[in-house]
């Protein structure tokens, strides 16, 4: 009954309406939906991107920073040696902070033992391992002989670094009556020599002097002199003829003896044939002091370039003070827009200056 009834009112409704009802809606002038509310939306709207926006923008920032704060931080750059017995390897980070110290033997565990050495400069931690020697009687004589080994991968920054050591230190052992002889070297980081340190248990710096020594003397054999303390390889060194300056650099080559009776040294190497054959050719040199050696000019602009990373040398001088004994190559290279200025030790090849302008 009720559907007929609703039947009969849409038939009465349509019966009724005027004809042109269709016309008059189609002519009506509907404004436009501006804003869709829940019931005209056609989509969900994805109202999480809102909120996840920010979060991602937060935990990017976060990530850039932990990464930051690794590359300053955590990340190994320089390798630094100590080695007078024992040997002492300082990791450090771009900060120059050290952030690991290694030692090769129990003596050297015994040395740093209660050094908190952890986020400290490396001149703060070199000083307190030099007391620590001092100390415990590592260095026991005023005038020891003491290795110092860089390696860095910028070689500016590794020159800078051993500059800096060997002032510090310097600086450092007068104040405790100390006056140490001081030999500076680059480490050789290759896989050979790493292979034989850890074939031999001594540091990577150590093997490298032994590998220069052996390089310029081949009759010799690691196995000979990697028990040898650093004051008998430098004495052995001078005995048979090589020029310290080929091996490390120093300041305090002139206060090291020029002969040195190496009977004690081969005491224990006498079955050694080829040690037997040094003996023939050892001559005892006069005690005199060697002229300085200039290193040449092709290293000098090897050096030079290699802290430019390339470029063109505009001009190149050799300054020598006499009155001083000092001398220093001035070069001056350009690479881009830069214009460099770089002055040398002529004898060690240390970095003295360097400066950077902009061309106009």
């Amino acid at each position: 009954m009720m559907e007929n009834k609703i039947l009969d009112c849409i038939k009465k409704s349509i019966n009724n309406a005027p004809i042109n009802i269709l016309d008059n809606i189609k002519a009506q002038n509907i404004p436009r939906i501006i804003q869709h509310d829940e019931i005209t939306r056609q989509f969900k709207e994805k109202r999480f991107s809102r909120k996840v926006m920010p979060m991602a923008s937060l935990a990017a920032t976060f990530i850039l920073a932990i990464g930051l704060w690794q590359y300053w931080y955590k990340i190994p750059d320089s390798h630094i040696y100590l080695d007078l017995n024992p040997s002492i390897e300082i990791i450090t980070n771009k900060r120059e902070q050290a952030i690991n110290v290694l030692t090769y033997n129990s003596d050297g565990s015994r040395l740093i033992k209660d050094i908190h050495f952890k986020g400290k400069d490396i001149v703060v931690v070199t000083e307190e391992i030099l007391q620590k020697m001092i100390d415990l009687e590592y260095m026991n004589s005023p005038d020891n002989y003491l290795l110092i080994s860089i390696h860095n991968k910028n070689l500016y920054k590794q020159n800078l670094q051993k500059n800096k050591l060997n002032a510090s230190i310097h600086s450092y052992m007068n104040k405790q009556a100390f006056s140490p002889i001081i030999l500076i070297q680059d480490v050789e980081n290759n896989r050979t020599v790493k292979d034989y340190a850890n074939e031999y248990g001594i540091s990577l710096s150590r093997m490298t002097l032994i590998g220069k020594i052996i390089k310029l003397n081949s009759k010799l054999q690691i196995e000979d002199l990697v028990d040898l303390s650093l004051e008998e390889l430098i004495t052995l060194s001078q005995s048979i003829g090589i020029n310290l300056e080929d091996i490390v650099h120093s300041d305090d080559f002139s206060r090291i003896p020029k002969y040195m009776d190496t009977d004690e040294i081969y005491e224990d190497l006498k079955e050694a044939d080829d040690i037997d054959d040094l003996e023939d050719e050892i001559q005892p040199k006069e005690n005199t002091t060697p002229a300085k050696k200039k290193i040449s000019k092709e290293e000098a602009i090897r050096i030079s370039l290699s802290l430019t990373k390339g470029g063109t040398i505009i001009s190149m001088e050799l300054d020598i003070d006499d009155e001083e004994d000092e001398a220093k190559y001035e070069i001056k290279i350009t690479e881009g827009k830069n214009v460099y200025e770089i002055e040398l030790d002529a004898y060690t090849g240390n970095v003295l200056e360097f400066d950077i302008d902009e061309e106009d």
